[in-house]
């Protein structure tokens, strides 16, 4: 724009220039030819002042198509600046809403690596019950059919009883009754050793199942398992 101005500007000192030349010269020659005649000069003197007046009117017809354009330019400008800002605030805005979501994830997968850590710590304290319960059952212990020490001690200190008491009611003879102490210490003695035995039968099939059910478990890939509970599809309440 600006060099548009300094074009029309050269135009009009260029066209100024030519009009100085032709008065210049103009006079000249009528100075020199003599008197021509009044009519003669005036003439061209209107006709150059006819044509100085057309160029400064197509001038001043240029520069504020110019000036128009410039103000309507500005403007756009000033609107494209707005856009900007308003791009900007939305841009930071996002931004600063990925950055609080990228540190909701972070601060999630802390603490589900907190809870991988934790499970993986149950499936190693269930992997040692598990071998326990396992030599166990090698040794024949409690997994082998058997019952448990404590039970089979007291079963036979109650079938010795029994025996004594037995033996002692055969020497008495068939006619004699016991007396009702010894009866009830029989009955209780035999109800306890029943008890025992059920109890006994209930503890070798849920630590069976236990096992069964904790060997199908470790018995999975490490990394599917750690994946899943990662993922909280799996609890040490499930192996349980």
């Amino acid at each position: 724009m600006q060099e548009q101005l300094r074009t029309l500007q050269e135009r009009l000192q260029v066209e100024q220039q030519k009009d100085l030349r032709r008065l210049h010269f103009n006079e000249n020659d009528a100075i020199a030819e003599g008197n021509r005649g009044a009519f003669g000069v005036d003439g061209s003197r209107e006709r150059r002042k006819s044509s100085a007046q057309m160029v400064m009117a197509d001038a001043g017809g240029m520069i504020d198509r110019i000036e128009k354009e410039n103000v309507r330019l500005r403007k756009e400008v000033d609107d494209l600046k707005a856009a900007l800002g308003l791009c900007k605030e939305q841009a930071e805005k996002v931004k600063a809403e990925k950055e609080l979501a990228i540190a909701a994830q972070h601060v999630k997968f802390r603490q589900q690596e907190e809870q991988a850590r934790d499970k993986d710590k149950t499936i190693a304290q269930l992997q040692k019950e598990l071998d326990r319960l396992r030599s166990s059952h090698g040794s024949g212990g409690v997994g082998s059919g058997g019952a448990p020490p404590s039970l089979l001690h007291y079963s036979s200190s109650s079938s010795r009883q029994r025996k004594n008491f037995g033996s002692r009611k055969d020497r008495r003879g068939l006619d004699q009754t016991g007396s009702s102490e010894e009866i009830a210490a029989i009955q209780s003695g035999a109800h306890d050793v029943a008890a025992a035995f059920q109890i006994a039968i209930d503890s070798r099939a849920f630590l069976q199942s236990a096992a069964q059910q904790l060997g199908a478990s470790l018995d999975v890939d490490a990394t599917a398992t750690r994946m899943a509970l990662s993922n909280g599809l799996v609890n040490a309440n499930s192996l349980r």
